[in-house]
């Protein structure tokens, strides 16, 4: 009887935590829409979403913490290449970044976040 309660408890963690996993992961693949603006028609001339987010601590913020801590972020450190890969790979598992962003964010953490 107690084999039968341990694996019971056992597969109801399991299930528990398979269910926590995924549920995180449809957070992280399906976040909120980013409007879609020309970056070189309207970031530089006018305050908007595009250039609200224009400068790395509030891309980080707006980004980045969606799936991550802060604490998490400023416990990694790499070069441009080492951030550039890993920005790479959130692109690849949802985050949404426009090419201008992504650029800006990845000076922003290799300034700021380095070996």
């Amino acid at each position: 009887m107690k084999k039968l309660v341990y694996i019971l408890g056992t597969s109801g963690l399991v299930l528990l935590l398979v269910g926590s996993f995924l549920a995180g992961c449809a957070q992280a693949v399906t976040p909120a829409p980013v409007p879609t603006a020309a970056p070189t028609d309207t970031s530089a001339s006018s305050p908007g979403p595009a250039s609200a987010l224009a400068d790395g601590p509030t891309l980080m913020q707006a980004r980045c913490n969606a799936c991550h801590s802060t604490a998490l972020i400023e416990s990694a450190r790499g070069t441009a290449e080492d951030w550039q890969m890993l920005v790479d790979r959130m692109v690849d598992f949802g985050a949404q970044l426009s090419p201008q962003e992504e650029q800006v964010l990845v000076q922003y953490l290799a300034q700021t976040y380095h070996p």
